[in-house]
C-alpha cells in the first residue's frame, strides 16, 4: 500500500512537471512569435519609409533636371522651387544626368 501511494504520489509529480515544462516552452514559442512578427512589422515601416523618401528625393533630382533643360529658371529659382538648397542645385548641373521620363 505505501509503496503504491509513493508511486502515485512519485507519478503525479512527474506529470505535474512535465505539464509546467510544456507550459513554459509554450509561452516561450508564443512570445517569441509575438517578438518575430512586431520585429517584421517594424522592419516593413522602416522600409517603407525609407523607399518613400528615396523615391521623393529621386523625384525632386528630376524636377531639378527637367527645369535645367528648359533654361528658363535661374540655379536661385530652381532651389526655391524644388526646396533644396542652391550647393544641391549646382551639384545636380553639373553632373548632368539625362532626364527619364
Amino acid at each position: 500500500m505505501m509503496s503504491e501511494l509513493f508511486d502515485e504520489k512519485y507519478l503525479r509529480e512527474q506529470y505535474d512537471r512535465a505539464v509546467r515544462i510544456e507550459s513554459r516552452a509554450e509561452g516561450m514559442a508564443k512570445g517569441m512569435a509575438k517578438g518575430m512578427e512586431k520585429g517584421r512589422a517594424e522592419g516593413l515601416a522602416k522600409g517603407k519609409a525609407e523607399g518613400m523618401a528615396e523615391g521623393k528625393a529621386d523625384e525632386k533630382i528630376r524636377t531639378v533636371q527637367r527645369m535645367l533643360s528648359i533654361n528658363k529658371f535661374s540655379l536661385d529659382e530652381i532651389a526655391a522651387i524644388s526646396a533644396l538648397t542652391i550647393e544641391q542645385v549646382r551639384k545636380i548641373a553639373e553632373d548632368n544626368k539625362p532626364v527619364r521620363t
